[in-house]
């Protein structure tokens, strides 16, 4: 798949009447690669991500109980009709996250500090992303 690398696939002359007709179809098919693309880049970005979650997760937090807390990242596609959209979450502790990025109070008072461990991933992940898609529409592909 990809867009069409910058070059226009129409074959021969056209008339000026049928100039707009041919330039929809050439804008269709471009717009078209161009979407497919970004969903492949997409998948790829976030399923990356969810991988360095579990590789930081089990260096950041070692011990057996926390063991389902680091295997538990995953990516989910959540896209309806048009809409594209990617869930990065932990399917087993799903709550743990937050409280293990940003702290959390004891109970007989007190703070536990946060471990900032999602944060430096997911700037990552939107960097690379902005970059990706800026490539696939600059050039046509990355």
């Amino acid at each position: 798949m990809g867009v069409n690398n910058g070059r226009s696939q129409i074959k021969g002359s056209v008339k000026v009447g049928d100039f707009s007709r041919a330039f929809g179809e050439e804008m269709i098919k471009y717009t078209t690669g161009v979407e497919e693309e970004i969903q492949e880049v997409t998948k790829k970005l976030v399923k990356q991500a969810a991988k360095e979650l579990k590789a930081v997760s089990a260096s950041t937090f070692q011990t057996a109980q926390d063991k389902p807390y680091s295997e538990g990242w995953t990516a989910k596609n959540d896209s309806v009709r048009h809409r594209a959209r990617w869930i990065i979450h932990n399917k087993y502790k799903p709550g743990l996250a937050h409280l293990l990025e940003h702290g959390h109070a004891k109970t007989g008072g007190g703070r536990v500090a946060g471990k900032i461990h999602i944060k430096p991933i997911e700037e990552k992940l939107v960097k690379d992303y902005e970059d990706n898609v800026k490539a696939i529409i600059e050039n046509g592909v990355i």
